[in-house]
């Protein structure tokens, strides 16, 4: 019979795995790791944070962005996390997405709308610059 290796849930691979299933909106995975011990404001080895990776997902069904976001803050996320080295934030990269139930549910969590990024682009900025005119409604309405 093969064994293998313990993983630490707090290594780089369970973060790697974390980030992973979060940018593909993979709640279930994401809920075994979190239940593992991973912890829910966990960068990766790339500097991604677990919620950035979720709040982008904009290639997958939206459904399941919105539950892993609101998993994620419901695990203890800090909604207001600079999820890269770049120090872009999740509610300006559901922004730039234009995904309305993450907004939400970001807002909801305490997402500051006014927050900027180092060139002094908020999430309203990022929305209307790719174009998403309902998360420009939402946003415009909040700050």
């Amino acid at each position: 019979m093969t064994s293998f290796p313990e993983v630490d849930p707090n290594g780089d691979a369970a973060a790697g795995a974390a980030v992973m299933a979060a940018a593909r909106g993979d709640h279930r995975t994401l809920n075994t790791l979190l239940h593992g011990g991973q912890g829910a404001n966990t960068v990766d080895a790339h500097g991604t944070a677990i919620l950035l990776a979720a709040a982008r997902a904009a290639d997958v069904e939206p459904a399941a962005a919105r539950q892993c976001t609101a998993m994620l803050l419901a695990s203890g996320a800090d909604a207001n996390t600079c999820g890269s080295r770049k120090l872009w934030k999740p509610l300006m990269a559901a922004a730039k997405s234009g995904d309305l139930g993450v907004i939400g549910v970001l807002l909801g969590a305490g997402a500051q709308v006014e927050a900027r990024y180092p060139n002094g682009k908020t999430a309203l900025y990022c929305a209307a610059e790719w174009g998403q005119l309902e998360a420009v409604r939402a946003l415009a309405g909040r700050g």
